[in-house]
C-alpha cells in the first residue's frame, strides 16, 4: 500500500509486487510523483490500483523578476555597473524594471530578452543598494 496526499486530502494506493520494486526508489516519503492508476467503485468506495510511478521535476518559474529601483539612488554612473549585475544572474525569466521616485510613483519597463534572469533572490541582492521600497503606492503608473 501506497498513501498519496496532497493538500486537499489523501488516498490509500494499492501497488502490487511488481510495480512496488520496479519504482520503490521514487516512493519515499515527501518524493513528488506522478502515478498511473486504475481505479474502481464497489459499494461507495473508490480503490486505485498502481500501474506506474513516474518522478515529477519542478517546472522553472516563467514569472518575471521584478526589480524596484529608487530614482534618487540611480546615476548615469551606476547604470553600467546595475547592467553588469544583472549580466551575472542570466536566465530564462523576463527581466521588469521599475523606477519609483521620491512621491511614490513609478514607472515599469520590461527589458531585453537578453537580460532574461535566473537567480532571483542573488539578483534582488546584488542591487539592494539602488531598491526602493517594497510597496507599490496606489497611484503608481504602469
Amino acid at each position: 500500500m501506497v498513501i498519496l496526499e496532497d493538500f486537499t486530502g489523501q488516498i490509500e494506493i494499492t501497488a502490487w509486487d511488481d510495480v512496488f520494486t520496479k519504482h520503490q526508489e521514487l516512493l519515499v516519503p515527501g518524493a513528488v510523483v506522478a502515478v498511473a492508476t486504475r481505479l474502481t467503485c464497489r459499494d461507495d468506495t473508490v480503490r486505485a490500483t498502481a500501474s506506474g510511478f513516474y518522478p515529477l521535476k519542478p517546472k522553472a518559474s516563467v514569472k518575471p523578476v521584478r526589480l524596484r529601483l529608487a530614482r534618487e539612488k540611480l546615476s548615469t554612473d551606476v547604470l553600467p555597473d546595475i547592467l553588469e549585475t544583472v549580466k551575472r544572474f542570466p536566465g530564462k525569466r523576463p527581466l521588469m524594471i521599475e523606477i519609483v521616485n521620491d512621491a511614490g510613483i513609478s514607472i515599469a519597463f520590461r527589458a531585453s530578452d537578453r537580460l532574461a534572469v535566473g537567480d532571483e533572490t542573488g539578483l534582488q541582492a546584488a542591487v539592494l543598494p539602488f531598491a526602493a521600497a517594497k510597496v507599490s503606492p496606489p497611484d503608481s503608473l504602469y
